[in-house]
């Protein structure tokens, strides 16, 4: 898996040092969180499950981008269509506003890097966070500053697919992936969720555009 994989899997998770709210103080938890995210393949969709195995959010294509809803059907945040260079995280409950952006960061190693600054609504000040993934996309560490600082890592991405070889395709040629997405106390449950969703999007991107 190599020595990176390994030491995000070994890292302790830790809550920030300032509560972290992007989207809603109605999703941060004092209690660590797990949840499953899974690509859909044949839906051309991602579903999110809590740690009871209830579904809580999808994803669906829109015109503009990737709606993500909750379980009445309500939209509640979408990633703009451009996911490369960089992509937008925008509020439909907040008069469209934009509460995050991601962006691709340059890279000497095999790791995939991503920044995401956003408006901290815990603070009212603007932050950022560092995504780092594995070559591979088996492994991913968000953490709450600069991991070489040695800020916290307030959430871990782990893809957790049965059939995995790395990378999976199904008879179709679709790329497909299972994901168990740890969250730290104090931070926002669906601004990590959206997270993951960016980071599978961009996988997906990869795989049918770059490759």
């Amino acid at each position: 898996m190599g020595k990176y994989n390994d030491q995000l899997m070994s890292n302790e998770l830790t809550p920030p040092k300032n509560k972290i709210v992007a989207v809603s103080e109605d999703y941060t938890s004092m209690e660590p969180t797990t949840y499953t995210v899974k690509y859909k393949d044949n839906l051309l969709s991602i579903e999110v499950f809590d740690s009871n195995g209830k579904q809580c959010f999808k994803t669906k294509n829109i015109v503009t981008g990737i709606g993500i809803y909750d379980m009445n059907d309500e939209q509640i945040l979408k990633l703009n269509e451009n996911l490369f260079p960089s992509a937008k995280l925008i509020s439909k409950k907040e008069d469209k506003k934009e509460i995050a952006k991601f962006e691709t960061k340059n890279t000497t190693t095999t790791h995939h890097k991503f920044k995401v600054e956003f408006s901290n609504k815990a603070g009212e000040v603007s932050e950022f966070l560092n995504i780092h993934c594995t070559s591979s996309y088996r492994g991913i560490g968000v953490f709450s500053g600069d991991e070489k600082e040695g800020a916290p890592m307030i959430c871990r991405m782990i893809n957790s697919s049965k059939t995995h070889n790395t990378n999976y395709y199904n008879s179709y040629g679709v790329y497909t992936s299972n994901y168990t997405v740890e969250i730290a106390p104090n931070v926002d449950n669906l601004f990590m969720i959206a997270v993951m969703i960016y980071i599978m999007e961009r996988r997906i991107y990869e795989v049918h555009v770059i490759w």
